[in-house]
This record gives C-alpha cells, structure tokens and sequence, in this order.
C-alpha cells in the first residue's frame, strides 16, 4: 500500500493520470475538514482504484475512484491547486487550520486568523523548518497553561505523520477492457457522473496525447455551430480508422492489423486533422446533397464513420470523386433500412474492410438490408406513422428540398433556406387532423401516416388553417396545379374527397416511393443503385 506522501510524488510526476471524464470538484469545506480529522485520528478514509495502462512501454494509473480524496490531500498538503484542475475552487480559498489545544480541523474568518492555536494545514507540511517558526507560538500557549510544550509539538508531528498514513490501493486488471473499466466505475461512482466508454478512450489517449479533450471539443463546437451535433464516440471511431483502418478503440492505443506498436502522439495527432479535414468535406456534402437545416441542429449516427473513412481516403488520392459522393447515398440507404440500429461496431468494420479492400459503393451496399431484398423503397414505407426523427420522415424532407418542391399556395421554391420569421419548414397535415377525426371510415392509424405529410413554411400553414382538402387543394388547383405535383399530391380531384382518404393515401405513397427511389438513384449512381435494387 503507498503512502499519501508516495502517491502526491507520484501525482507530481504524472504517473498517476487524472480522466477528465470524472466528476470535477464537488467536495465542501466540511468534506476537506472530515478527511484530516479521520487522517489525523488514524481512521480508514478508503480505497483508492487505479486502472493500470502502458504506454509506449510506460506504465501508468488512471485514478478511476479516489479523485476528490486526492485532489484534497495534493491541495492541502502541497499548499497549491493541483495540476489537473483549471481553476481554483472557491472551498480552496480559506486554508484548513488544526487547533493544537482541542486537536480540531476548521476554517476561520479572517477576525480570527491570528488565533495562536489555529495552525495553518498547510504551512506544517510545507514549511521545512516549521516547528521552529512555531516555537514561540507553543512557548505561550504553554505559559497560558493551556496545553503543554511537549503536547504542542508532538500534536504537530502527528499532524506531519499524516503523509506517511498508506492508503489501500486497488488496481483493475491491465488487459481490462474500457467498457469493464465503465462498469466500474459506474457501480463505484452511482450518484456521480455517468461515464461513457468514449470518456475512458479520451482518457487512455491523454496519456500520449495529453491535448486531446481540448481538440476534440474544439472540433465538436465548431460543428455544433455549423449546425451538426457529432458523437464523441464516432469521431474516435473515425480517428482509429484513419490512423489503423480499424474501428476498434485497441487501434488507438494498441497494436492492430499490420502496426506492431501503438500510433504514436504524432501520428495521433496527423490523423485526427485528417479526420477533421475530412469531416468538414462530408458535412459539406451532406448539407449540400440532403439540404440539411442551417438553423435545426443535425444528430449524426455513428453510421457517418465509413463516409469519413472514404472521404479520408479520398483526400489521400485512393479513391475517386464519384465514389465518395456516392457514399452519402449509402449513408442514407444504410439509415433508411435501420442499419446503425444493432451490433454498430461489426457493422462499421465490414464497412471499414470494404473500403480498405478497395471495393466501391456497388459492393457496399450489399452489407445492408436483408440478403436476397431489394433495398428500393416501396409505398408501404411511407405508410408509418409520422415520426420526425424517422428516416423517411427526413427523407421526406429531403426530397422537398432537394426535388424541385413548391410552396403551397405561393409556388416559392423550397430548394433554399429562406430568410426572415416563419419561413422554416414545418409539417402540414393535407388532411387535416381535425377534419379526419369527424369523418366515419378512417382508421386512426391512417391520421397521422407520413403520406399524409407534405412540408411548407409556417406562414402558410397558418393561412391554410382548418380547411378542407376539397376546399383548399381545389382552391391551390385552380391557381396551379404543378404546385401540387411538386409535392407529390394527387391532382385527382375525386381523392380529395372525405370518402377517398384510404385511396389518396394510397396514391401519394406511391408518388413518393417513385420520387424516393430517383432520388437515391441520382444520389448513388447507376451501378449502385442497380445493385441496390436487383439482389
């Protein structure tokens, strides 16, 4: 078992690695206070567990439990923040003082600092010659009769023996893997931070790339503000890719594939503004291809990973133009068919392989869907249930964007964000809710399908109001009835009819799946999308 005094010289030295993934300071004064006393009084303040890791043939530990004891001792004891903390709290402004006649841990208000029994914590394991500085100090508490000189001094030592007090140590198997490495610390943390397995790879690579927090929430910001939000998680993923050619997180910090030692800082660091670089082009094309929202954020799946890959690989003269735009038709297949919805990691790394084999989009989409199953969309498709996070409902979205779709009534194209108040699109109901619900025959799973979706700008929404469908579209057929094409809405006049819904459904599903189905075509190429759809 170290001792305290052994485990600050170590934290000096940072061979004991603090994660940023754990909780920040959250101990009070009281806390500090309790841990001296129980130090002082020789009770047991606990283990501390450490998580073993090596590094280019370097061993250190990752404190997985302990941080607030530690950062308590290193901080009294030193008499200075620690290292691993960027500001000083404000329980650290008030020094830990011991009282030499009552044997008591405490703070004072500044009235009271002079008070000649409050010794400051600090300066007795930080002052060298201490006890002398405090001779006189004892010599008149003696005189008052108080507490003796002897019981003064050897109080002070006892107070100074607290560093050579050993703490139990507790050290997780090397070969741990991070997601066991979460599950401890998850049973041993349970009202604190919820970590994730991403939080512990951070970790693991601050021991050789000690910047590596800091550049990735700088690349995660500035994509946020571009209106994308990426998982942590994937860019690590893509980081590993680029830098092994694998997903897994052992490519990060082991040896993977053909590498015989671990990527080293530089190499690290190469690859992740290769990443970067590669992930500006792919949000470039898929706010370009998809016309995704400048002003609603987009979540990224972990699905991307393989684009950046390609995009990577791309810029390293390996593959061509044509394949890399065709990959964002494969993302957007891959979402369509729920692909990224179970056993991610398998399925990022038979992508991965695909693309460091050298085979092109035509070959990849043969990873996805159900073997012998045409991935092509059928009508049934948008017959679900509206769900805004669902792909055809973004696809759907898409498609308005990006497939010549008009505003309604006003013909305004819908291919651009608009500027200025309510011009964002919002979800219309071409049968309204309202008017379906007063009307015998439809079902309520047939309300709300995404075939009775179409998108315009609020301000028209809001104009439309409770109308219906034979008013309305009648009106929007007079003045044109390309408005309506544009957005795939029959123009069979009989369908708009109250008796007719099951039938415009069953109409407008179809236009759709059409116009779905040309636009992944445009999006994947010929040879993909013949692949994609003849299995």
């Amino acid at each position: 078992m170290p001792s305290i005094a052994e485990l600050l010289f170590d934290a000096e030295r940072r061979q004991i690695h603090i994660p940023d993934f754990q909780r920040p300071w959250v101990w009070n004064k009281n806390q500090v206070r309790d841990l001296f006393t129980s130090l002082y009084r020789r009770y047991p303040v606990g283990a501390m567990v450490f998580w073993p890791n090596r590094i280019n043939g370097d061993q250190r530990h990752s404190l997985i439990d302990g941080r607030q004891r530690l950062t308590a001792l290193y901080n009294v004891i030193r008499g200075q923040r620690p290292w691993w903390m960027r500001e000083t709290p404000s329980e650290f402004a008030q020094p830990l003082r011991f009282n030499v006649v009552d044997e008591e841990f405490g703070y004072l208000s500044d009235k009271r600092a002079d008070d000649a029994r409050w010794v400051n914590v600090s300066d007795a394991f930080v002052v060298t010659d201490f006890l002398e500085c405090f001779d006189s100090a004892a010599a008149s508490l003696a005189s008052d009769g108080r507490v003796s000189h002897a019981a003064v001094v050897e109080r002070i030592a006892r107070l100074r023996d607290i560093t050579q007090t050993h703490i139990n140590k507790e050290v997780l198997p090397e070969n741990l893997d991070t997601d066991r490495a979460v599950e401890v610390f998850e049973i041993l943390n349970r009202a604190g931070t919820k970590v994730r397995e991403a939080d512990l790879v951070v970790a693991r690579l601050s021991l050789v790339w000690p910047e590596v927090r800091e550049s990735l929430d700088k690349a995660l910001g500035r994509w946020e503000e571009s209106g994308f939000r990426v998982p942590t998680e994937a860019v690590l993923r893509c980081l590993s890719a680029v830098v092994a050619d694998t997903v897994h997180y052992e490519g990060l910090y082991g040896s993977q594939g053909d590498r015989e030692s671990p990527p080293t800082e530089g190499e690290l660091v190469a690859g992740f503004y290769q990443l970067v670089d590669a992930t500006d082009a792919v949000l470039t094309m898929l706010r370009g291809r998809l016309g995704l929202s400048r002003t609603r954020p987009t979540v990224l799946n972990r699905g991307y990973v393989p684009v950046v890959y390609a995009a990577q690989r791309h810029a390293a003269g390996e593959l061509l133009q044509v394949e890399l735009e065709a990959m964002i038709g494969w993302w957007q297949l891959s979402n369509l068919h729920n692909h990224w919805s179970s056993d991610v990691r398998n399925r990022l790394e038979d992508a991965i392989t695909a693309l460091r084999n050298g085979n092109g989009v035509a070959q990849l989409v043969g990873l996805l869907g159900k073997p012998g199953r045409s991935l092509a969309l059928e009508p049934i498709d948008f017959r679900t249930k509206r769900k805004p996070s669902g792909a055809e409902y973004r696809l759907l979205l898409t498609m308005t964007k990006r497939c010549g779709a008009m505003d309604l009534p006003s013909g305004e194209s819908l291919s651009f964000d608009h500027i200025g108040e309510q011009v964002e699109l919002e979800a219309h109901h071409i049968f309204p809710t309202a008017y379906l619900t007063k009307q015998s025959g439809v079902r309520e799973e047939e309300i709300d399908q995404l075939a009775n979706i179409a998108f315009i700008t609020k301000k028209k929404n809001l104009k439309i109001g409770p109308k219906s469908p034979t008013e309305y579209l009648g009106e929007l057929a007079d003045e044109s009835l390309e408005n309506l094409r544009s957005q795939w809405i029959p123009t069979d006049r009989a369908l708009w009819r109250p008796g007719a819904y099951s039938k415009f459904l069953e109409q407008r599903s179809r236009l759709l799946a059409e116009q779905a189905n040309d636009f992944l075509r445009g999006l994947l190429g010929e040879e993909a999308w013949e692949a994609a759809k003849n299995r």
